[in-house]
């Protein structure tokens, strides 16, 4: 694998939170892809131009990144999307909801960011249909460990993205092995079927990608907002469909202990253009609903976990 490697270094607005800003990037604190630690990023991924690793380091309020790889061109051009630099101007009108109101002024303002990789954030989105965010960090990373494959750059331990052939050519079975439920997986093959028509709508016609991706089996609305807020750089794209963020919005809008999708989108509406945004916001300022029960308790496997080795 040729060991490319390109640099930049970018100034950072004052305010930047780097974590807060990359956190969309890592699936949990023991991911094999990547580790989000303070001021240090490295992450591994796939891109049109081949594998890449970056690592990106801030010292002085400047962001150093190098990135390793055949792709290693094709991701330094894009480090400042990643980092959310192009969010910049946006403003939340004051004095439509006195909680919000306080909820910007109490923290910096968080920025949204492009990572122009729409299999690489649909995979573990899809992970995340339906199941505890602690089963969906399970998936992932044992979907990662089914065909192992090192990332390139000096980085031994540190194990590429699942790559979508991969996962188009797994079976049922070893994906069931990976912790994924039976329709999520179908839902896996799938989109990594059309992997290079929808790597081509991501860069050149989102509108395209955002009517096309509806129409595979297993890809609603809660899919499709998470991808666009998540990564895609959309600070309107409010996520619906999910369990717990009506019952948090409604909460820190209203008091109230529990909502609907329609009671968060009707309490929203005087934000829209910045509505995902709000949400941050909010979450970050109330936290979550209260917990009237117990946590739901992981599920077992009905298939053994059996990768099939490093390559």
């Amino acid at each position: 694998m040729t060991d490319a490697v390109a640099t930049c270094s970018l100034p950072l607005p004052r305010g930047h939170r780097f974590v807060g800003t990359l956190f969309p990037l890592a699936q949990g604190r023991f991911d094999p892809t990547c580790s989000l630690r303070r001021e240090r990023l490295v992450r591994a991924a796939h891109t049109p131009d081949g594998p890449v690793t970056l690592v990106v380091e801030v010292r002085d309020g400047t962001a150093h990144a190098t990135a390793h790889g055949p792709g290693a061109q094709w991701q330094i051009e894009r480090v400042p999307d990643l980092l959310g630099l192009f969010d910049e101007g946006a403003v939340i009108p004051a004095g439509l909801h006195p909680v919000v109101d306080e909820a910007v002024k109490a923290q910096p303002w968080p920025r949204f960011i492009k990572t122009h990789d729409v299999l690489g954030a649909l995979i573990p989105i899809i992970l995340g249909q339906k199941v505890t965010g602690h089963e969906q960090v399970r998936s992932f990373s044992r979907l990662a460990r089914l065909v192992p494959q090192t990332a390139p750059g000096p980085f031994a331990d540190l194990l590429l993205p699942p790559a979508p052939e991969t996962v188009a050519g797994a079976s049922l079975d070893e994906l069931q092995g990976c912790g994924i439920l039976r329709p999520q997986a179908r839902t896996l093959k799938e989109v990594c079927r059309h992997r290079k028509k929808l790597t081509r709508l991501g860069q050149e016609d989102e509108e395209t990608l955002r009517t096309l991706l509806p129409k595979i089996a297993g890809i609603g609305p809660w899919t499709v907002s998470c991808l666009f807020s998540q990564t895609r750089g959309d600070a309107d794209a409010v996520v619906v469909g999910d369990f717990h963020l009506p019952h948090a919005v409604v909460h820190a809008l209203t008091g109230r202990a529990r909502g609907s999708d329609e009671e968060m989108l009707a309490l929203l509406e005087p934000f829209r253009g910045q509505r995902a945004r709000v949400v941050r916001l909010l979450l970050r300022h109330k936290g979550p609903e209260p917990s009237f029960g117990p946590r739901a308790p992981l599920r077992e496997n009905p298939v053994p976990f059996a990768p099939r080795g490093r390559r």
